[in-house]
């Protein structure tokens, strides 16, 4: 879940998210199944080095001049990715799959933002402080 404890307009900071990833990642998982022993960030890499477009937007390979172009649907033979961002106005809550592949931006705007990541189920992950409050 991520909880917006202020508003926090487009393009001003909000989470990035790559709406589709948690499909691909868990059909991906199911195809090459890891070594679960590997460290995360090499199972990670892995994943994003065999598709197209993760390759772009991770830096991997060059993206155009205008970082916008990734802000488009990309759409392939295994479905469609798009990036996207949390903006809303405080008291929303985003609800998201554990798989999805999301990201911390820049914060581009004038006014502070507050929010909030927290996992659900038997164990929650304990709450933090997350960087995009900072």
């Amino acid at each position: 879940m991520f909880c917006l404890f202020s508003d926090i307009d487009p393009r001003c900071g909000g989470t990035l998210l790559v709406e589709g990833s948690g499909r691909l990642l868990e059909q991906w998982y199911a195809e090459v199944a890891p070594d679960p022993a590997r460290k995360q960030r090499s199972i990670f890499r892995q994943f994003v080095s065999g598709h197209p477009f993760l390759r772009r937007l991770t830096g991997i390979d060059p993206t155009a001049d205008d970082p916008g172009e990734l802000f488009g649907p990309y759409t392939d033979d295994r479905g469609t990715l798009r990036v996207t961002e949390i903006s809303g106005r405080a008291g929303d809550v985003f609800v998201c799959h554990s798989n999805l592949l999301h990201a911390a931006p820049v914060h581009t705007g004038t006014q502070p933002r507050f929010l909030a990541v927290r996992g659900l189920g038997p164990d929650p992950v304990p709450a933090r402080r997350s960087p995009a409050a900072l």
